[in-house]
């Protein structure tokens, strides 16, 4: 039951994140569209069963999708858009490419979730860890977001 409703809340917080840097106002609406049909498909996945009574991958598999969406359009504004020194400088560059690093992986492995599921074997033991691996990497990533912002705020 955690899980999916860390995987519902999860979508709205990256959806808001990335709602409030975005500055043109049509790539917002597009966020707040995507936000709004990932959540109806996210309750879609989740009534026939209910929140409580098993993890549901799907989920994972649809906020991961979301994610990179969020990533693509984020760096589709900063395509189009003049950029204000470098990207590097931004906390939400960071959040995009731990995201962009985790996102992908995390779909493809929770697609095929029913089949990866035995842990006792070596091979799928190995790929589980490379998942969790991949999960520390992408919070690494974002405490350098943090540490940005911080020195952002402090100068």
């Amino acid at each position: 039951m955690f899980y999916n409703g860390y995987a519902l809340i999860d979508g709205v917080f990256w959806a808001f994140l990335f709602y409030i840097n975005c500055q043109n106002n049509r790539l917002r609406n597009t966020i707040a569209t995507l936000a709004i049909i990932a959540l109806i498909i996210a309750v879609i996945i989740v009534i026939p069963k209910g929140i409580q009574v098993h993890f549901r991958h799907e989920l994972v598999c649809l906020n991961s999708l979301f994610q990179v969406l969020l990533v693509l359009l984020f760096f589709y504004e900063k395509y189009r858009g003049d950029v204000d020194g470098p990207l590097s400088g931004e906390p939400i560059f960071w959040f995009s490419m731990g995201l962009l690093l985790y996102a992908p992986t995390t779909y493809f492995l929770f697609v095929f979730y029913p089949q990866v599921t035995d842990r006792s074997d070596p091979q799928l033991a190995a790929l589980w860890n490379m998942h969790h691996l991949l999960n520390a990497s992408m919070y690494l990533i974002f405490s350098v977001g943090m540490y940005v912002n911080k020195w952002r705020t402090a100068h």
